[in-house]
């Protein structure tokens, strides 16, 4: 069947045409997407090398069974430098790694040991693909591999390189394993403050916190007497009204306190903290928490938050150190927290079973018991902070003992002081 050209025209002018704006948009999108791409090609891509950057001055060595391990972690800027892409800004954290076997045997790393979900090479630069295009992509994708931490190290051999990890602030806790066939020659546990990212702690002096005066030395059953005296909560900045109820005591110095803490998978808060913030937040014996540590679901969510103050006492030489413990129910933010009170889980026994079991899981609780500190407030007639929280509680504490070195499930010890919770 043939169409007449009239026909054709007809049809041709019913047809519907772009809209005016709705081209000139497209054409402009597709114009800057042509702009981009040409200067991901144009761009050269120049990493520096460690011996430039210099960051490996700060690394930690450990050594056994003729392993020897130097571990550094570059911050956010050496890390870019080292590597030509802002690995930080995805929440990417390279830690250095230079493995000496000094042994008659191959020896094995295992990376998986350091991040248990690690980023391989070619992962971190396809994350990074839109930096650049062309051979300036294929030099960082070689670059990066070029730069992963070996595998195998042979006897008298010296290997290093990067392990790509997922970001944490704050001090970075890892394990480094080494095997030989057949066998685990070595594991290195490290805690490296990374530069450019202070916690609360860092600016108070826990030596002159108290007069030597002021400081009670006492045993554990002293312990247990002076707990029993101590208030049962934290206060709002005038010291007047109640907050909630200090429910965690834990004992041990500071560097194991922190070590068992950082195991566990806590995260410490940064230092920069608001005044009306702090004038807002738990005080305890006049002053806002000495530090505060959180935890995050795997989504990254906040899961927990833990205030800690140092107590003037300690038992049997460790310091004593007072927590407040809280376990979130919603999903917090940074401007959430600005706008609206935090969705706390009003039981706060749960808040402090949890902080008992994560301890315990992760191998830094020596020993712990329960302490009365306060009487009963039941669900059915919950109490309120002076931020109008609204909580429940036994009115039971824990009271850990927490080891800097891992200590075997097995070998905690359960301290008969006052019946657990429920």
């Amino acid at each position: 069947m043939t169409r007449s050209r009239a026909t054709d025209r007809a049809s041709i002018q019913t047809r519907p045409r772009p809209h005016g704006l709705a081209s000139t948009l497209v054409l402009l999108i597709a114009a800057t997407h042509v702009l981009l791409l040409a200067g991901c090609a144009a761009r050269t891509y120049a990493p520096r090398s460690v011996e430039e950057v210099g960051f490996t001055s700060r690394a930690h060595v450990k050594e056994r069974n003729g392993i020897r391990v130097r571990a550094a972690v570059p911050s956010a800027e050496e890390s870019e430098a080292l590597l030509g892409i802002p690995v930080y800004d995805r929440g990417i954290q390279p830690i250095w790694l230079e493995i000496t076997n000094e042994t008659s045997q191959r020896a094995r790393f295992a990376p998986v040991g350091v991040d248990r979900e690690y980023f391989s090479a070619r992962e971190v630069a396809y994350m990074h693909k839109s930096k650049y295009g062309g051979d300036a992509y294929a030099s960082m994708e070689r670059h990066l591999a070029d730069q992963a931490m070996d595998r195998w190290i042979w006897p008298g051999e010296t290997r290093s390189g990067f392990v790509f990890t997922h970001l944490r602030p704050g001090t970075k806790t890892f394990n480094v394993d080494v095997f030989a066939p057949g066998a685990q020659l070595a594991t290195f546990s490290y805690f490296i403050d990374v530069p450019g990212y202070e916690p609360i702690h860092v600016d108070i002096d826990f030596e002159s916190l108290y007069s030597a005066e002021e400081i009670r030395h006492l045993d554990v059953a002293g312990l247990r007497d002076a707990l029993g005296a101590t208030g049962c909560c934290t206060t709002d900045v005038t010291g007047e009204k109640a907050g909630l109820p200090i429910n965690v005591v834990m004992v041990g110095y500071g560097q194991n306190l922190l070590k068992a803490l950082l195991r566990a998978g806590w995260v410490e808060r940064a230092r920069a903290e608001g005044s009306e913030q702090i004038a807002n937040a738990p005080h305890w014996m006049g002053r806002p928490a000495d530090s505060i540590f959180r935890t995050f679901r795997s989504g990254g969510s906040e899961r927990n938050e833990l205030r800690v103050w140092l107590a003037p006492m300690n038992v049997d030489g460790e310091a004593v150190w007072m927590g407040q413990v809280t376990h979130y129910i919603g999903r917090p933010t940074k401007l959430g927290r600005a706008l609206f009170d935090p969705r706390l889980d009003p039981d706060i026994d749960e808040a402090s079973i949890y902080v008992l079991q994560l301890m315990w899981y992760s191998q830094g609780l020596s020993g712990y018991a329960w302490q009365r500190g306060s009487e009963p407030i039941t669900a059915a007639a919950p109490a309120r902070d002076f931020r109008d929280i609204v909580y429940f509680t036994s009115g039971l504490r824990l009271v850990m003992w927490l080891s800097g070195a891992p200590v075997s499930q097995a070998e905690t010890k359960e301290i008969q002081w006052d019946e657990s919770p429920g």
